[in-house]
């Protein structure tokens, strides 16, 4: 999984600058179409790994799709960035994530502007939760733990939606809500979604939710889970 590959590498690399910045995001088409990308920015143990093409982390199991990968080393930092390209959702295989796209009307017979909705689900990892396992104590310890080494780094998550935005529901993370950064452009609008890594760490799950609508061929689709990334305890936690 990806999330517990990244925390177990920082953790291996306490005192060799071994944390990381993540960013994951979406953009998605007119048509449904589109890609998924994610950065890595590391340094120690981990920036090593990507450096070297040793580490194994990857954008879930999706071997017949279109993927872009480069590496960029600056000083002691290396950057992975990452892509798939994708002709619907349902093309994607992801891990601990789902995203989908659900149409709830249309104008116009159909032949207007289509209404629907944006969604994606992040179960984190709990490898760094051990859920009724430790006393509040030892939690209040392994917060201290975590703020220590993550406390600089961050965790972004945006979405790019063709058409115009009806609404954007509240995302929390850590106990906080995170306002989204929102940017119009040519195609759509970008939202993004920036906060702490040690908040998305110590959050269940978290839950993103936007309401658009544009012209198109958008239909229902949603990404496929990938093979044997299921939560091993099968709890579905919807409390962020």
């Amino acid at each position: 999984m990806l999330l517990r590959k990244l925390v177990l590498f920082g953790l291996i690399g306490v005192g060799l600058a071994g944390c990381f910045d993540l960013d994951q995001g979406v953009w998605i088409g007119r048509d449904g179409s589109g890609h998924y990308d994610m950065t890595i920015a590391a340094g120690g143990a981990l920036g090593e790994a990507l450096k070297s093409g040793k580490s194994d982390v990857h954008i879930g199991n999706n071997p017949n799709l279109p993927r872009h990968q480069r590496t960029v080393i600056e000083g002691g930092k290396v950057t992975q960035i990452e892509s798939v390209d994708f002709k619907q959702l349902s093309d994607l295989s992801l891990s601990n994530e789902t995203v989908a796209i659900k149409v709830h009307g249309h104008d116009l017979f159909g032949l207007g502007t289509t209404h629907a909705i944006f969604r994606r689900t992040f179960q984190i990892d709990h490898e760094m939760r051990k859920r009724g396992q430790h006393e509040e104590g030892d939690d209040e310890a392994g917060r201290s733990v975590i703020a220590s080494m993550f406390g600089d780094h961050t965790y972004v998550f945006r979405v790019h939606l063709p058409g115009s935005i009806d609404w954007i529901a509240p995302v929390y993370a850590g106990g906080l809500e995170v306002k989204p950064e929102v940017k119009a452009d040519a195609g759509g609008y970008d939202i993004v979604w920036r906060m702490p890594l040690t908040s998305m760490i110590e959050t269940r799950a978290m839950h993103f939710s936007v309401g658009f609508s544009s012209f198109g061929a958008l239909g229902d689709s949603q990404s496929r889970e990938e093979e044997n990334s299921a939560d091993d305890d099968g709890d579905d936690d919807r409390k962020n």
